[in-house]
């Protein structure tokens, strides 16, 4: 299970892309991979739902876009869909076709470049306008920074 876990980043809409690939490079060293499984779900939630500035999962879910990172040799990009907040498959998935691979060494800016990338071809496979990728930015941001797995 993906579960999101503090210490959650906000952005600006108008983060250049120096600045996203930055935050992105900052947060990956402290998601060491495993988080404990949560006793309480509306917890876990409550200061993802705050940084993101929703004031609900359904709310939250309605616009937000999953970009999952890993970090070895390479970074790989990998981009999820949006299934929504309720019912059996709640949640993301991933979304094949749509990854991006940079080198381990990439700069800021070419890592920030690759991430709104791979976010623009995620909204334009939903018949989203660019428009509304600059404003899911963030909370895709939020999704994935500060992301572990949950070892259940």
């Amino acid at each position: 299970v993906w579960l999101a876990s503090p210490e959650f980043v906000s952005m600006p809409l108008s983060a250049q892309d120096e600045d996203l690939g930055a935050t992105v490079l900052a947060a990956l060293p402290q998601s060491d991979g495993f988080v404990p499984h949560p006793t309480s779900w509306t917890d876990v939630a409550n200061s993802r739902l705050r940084a993101a500035g929703a004031k609900s999962e359904r709310a939250f879910m309605t616009n937000a876009r999953m970009v999952a990172i890993k970090s070895t040799d390479l970074i790989e990009l990998e981009p999820h869909m949006n299934l929504g907040a309720k019912g059996p498959h709640k949640g993301f998935s991933p979304l094949p076709g749509f990854s991006s691979t940079l080198p381990a060494n990439s700069s800021t800016e070419e890592l920030g470049a690759a991430f709104g990338k791979v976010l623009e071809r995620v909204a334009m496979s939903f018949n989203q306008s660019i428009d509304a990728v600059c404003q899911q930015k963030i909370a895709a941001a939020h999704q994935l920074l500060g992301g572990g797995h949950n070892q259940s």
